[in-house]
């Protein structure tokens, strides 16, 4: 009898638009317990033509973070295939100098990109005959980053102070078609999180020793009622810290970044964005960013009064419309400005001082135990955490900028005054622990004057973004390229993996501790979590010590 062929399974493309549809589906609540065939069957119904199975539903949302990152354009949905670029180097290399060349505002065309483009090649060991950057590379490259002109506007994005009046007035404008919630700033910040004392704090400074001046950039984000303060992002100056080896990176408080000079840049940012689309599409959200136009934030395509439409049809976002301050006008515009990146730096530093005080009395030498990465993203994610909503509502009634203010001054004197007695609860507290910090023994005037020297200079307006050098661009992206976790890292050693036992015993002590605490801060109804995970890793060192058991009986025949 014949074998009778089976039936050849139709391929069908599917588009990265498709695929992307495809996870934030699946990542639903109310989807959560489809089964894979559900959700092959409703993308089927949906599109007419598609022959999508099961086994491809699991390979898409088996790369759900590629495919979720990516931004929906029109581009997106004809791509099929995403084609890596052949010289990621130059590209890198090209993108960083015209983000340069707009912070510096300097004029760039296509022929400039080109020439820039060779010499980048060429510094980068790439035969000149090997490469040809035609055209159609060019326009690739411009749509890859954003880049759609290159015009020079001169003075025209600077609004001056007199235009203040006119400036809140148009704000108020465009923020009237959000409800409060929807309304968001963001704004960067850099740190000097750690600088610990020359000594001991109990002996007198070395001659020649200098204090420690390492510094991350923190990007904060909240929206007009306090509501909802999203997750910082730190950009630290090492990819791979010592102390984050063998660290879920899913599990730290904060989003981590690195370059060498722990800068905030185009791709880190674009990154960021494309995160809050995809979080605020998944919760069927639009919502409107307040942030200033450093070069830093976007590829600069056009510096006039329609900078907000031209620059959000580029940056091709479906659920966040990005609004750019004026330069000169976000001292008094911007939210993050009027006072909540100095409530944040205030609560910022009761936390490094309670943690210099915990060091002494355990009597740890702290010139060789400073704060680390890992450390400084947990105190900028507790002060970011206990910052107050009404220091976020104050700061947002101070601009003035809300559709609900008022065309006289009232309400915003009355926000000024407000928030000014804020500032003073919170560097009550810096007072508090410093007080605190003073009365321990052994503390030298010495290092108490370089704990007040520290905490001044956390408050300094530092950069978070600089122009670089061409040979600095490429200095760059060699370094980042062969990164060490060993090299550029001034962390302490990194730390020893816990085992599962000392976990369990830990946890088990802890819950002890939590029975016991009579005070309201403790709620016995979260006692349940812990007792929740002391089950969990119960039952795996049953489980490891069940296995371990059974393959001792396996004993080898010449024993």
């Amino acid at each position: 009898m014949p074998v009778v062929p089976s039936a050849k399974r139709t391929r069908t493309a599917i588009s990265e638009d498709i695929k992307q549809q495809i996870c934030v589906y699946a990542t639903k609540p109310e989807n959560k317990n489809k089964t894979q065939q559900q959700v092959a069957d409703y993308f089927n119904q949906q599109n007419p033509g598609l022959h999508i199975d099961r086994s491809t539903i699991s390979k898409i949302l088996g790369k759900k973070a590629k495919w979720l990152a990516l931004v929906s354009t029109s581009a997106s949905k004809k791509t099929f295939r995403h084609r890596e670029v052949k010289y990621p180097q130059v590209e890198k290399a090209l993108g960083l100098w015209v983000e340069n060349a707009n912070a510096n505002n300097l004029p760039v065309s296509e022929i400039m990109i080109k020439e820039k483009a060779f010499y980048f090649a060429q510094e980068f060991n790439i035969p000149r005959e090997n490469i040809l950057f035609s055209n159609g590379w060019i326009e690739k490259f411009k749509r890859r980053n954003n880049i759609r002109c290159y015009r020079l506007y001169g003075e025209a994005n600077s609004a001056p102070l007199e235009t203040l009046f006119e400036e809140r007035r148009k704000l108020q404008i465009i923020l009237q078609d959000y409800i409060l919630d929807n309304i968001f700033n963001a704004d960067e910040t850099g740190l000097f999180f750690r600088m610990a004392p020359n000594q001991t704090l109990a002996s007198a400074p070395t001659p020649g020793t200098k204090l420690d001046k390492t510094r991350i950039t923190v990007l904060l984000a909240t929206n007009a009622i306090g509501t909802q303060k999203l997750k910082p992002l730190v950009i630290g100056s090492s990819k791979n810290p010592r102390c984050l080896h063998r660290v879920n990176r899913n599990s730290l408080p904060c989003t981590y970044h690195a370059n060498s000079k722990a800068w905030m840049r185009n791709d880190i940012f674009g990154e960021w964005l494309e995160y809050m689309n995809n979080k605020f599409r998944a919760q069927n959200r639009k919502i409107l960013l307040l942030i200033d136009n450093a070069s830093s934030h976007f590829n600069p395509d056009e510096h006039n009064n329609q900078i907000t439409e031209h620059t959000n049809d580029s940056l091709n976002l479906s659920h966040v419309r990005v609004h750019f301050l004026f330069p000169n006008t976000t001292a008094h515009l911007q939210p993050m400005d009027a006072g909540i990146i100095k409530s944040f730096k205030a609560i910022y530093k009761q936390h490094y001082i309670r943690h210099i005080i915990h060091q002494f009395e355990a009597n740890v030498d702290l010139k060789s135990n400073k704060i680390n990465v890992k450390e400084a993203m947990e105190y900028v994610a507790q002060a970011w955490d206990s910052v107050k909503v009404e220091t976020i509502v104050n700061c947002w009634q101070k601009t003035g900028i809300l559709p609900n203010n008022s065309d006289d001054d009232n309400g915003i004197q009355q926000a000024l005054i407000a928030q000014e007695m804020a500032n003073q609860e919170d560097q009550g507290g810096v007072e508090l622990l410093l007080q605190q910090f003073s009365s321990l023994e052994n503390i030298s005037d010495e290092s108490l004057g370089e704990i007040n020297q520290y905490l001044e200079i956390i408050d300094l307006t530092i950069p978070t973004e600089q122009p670089l050098t061409d040979a600095e661009i490429i200095q760059l992206i060699l370094e980042e390229e062969n990164e060490n976790p060993e090299i550029n890292d001034n962390d302490k050693e990194e730390h020893l993996v816990i085992s599962m036992q000392k976990g369990f015993n830990s946890l088990k002590t802890w819950v002890q501790y939590f029975e016991e605490q009579e005070s309201e801060e403790f709620d016995m109804k979260e006692i349940k979590i812990f007792r929740k995970y002391m089950g969990v890793m119960h039952r795996k060192l049953f489980e490891s010590k069940t296995q371990k058991n059974i393959t001792s009986f396996f004993i080898p025949d010449n024993m």
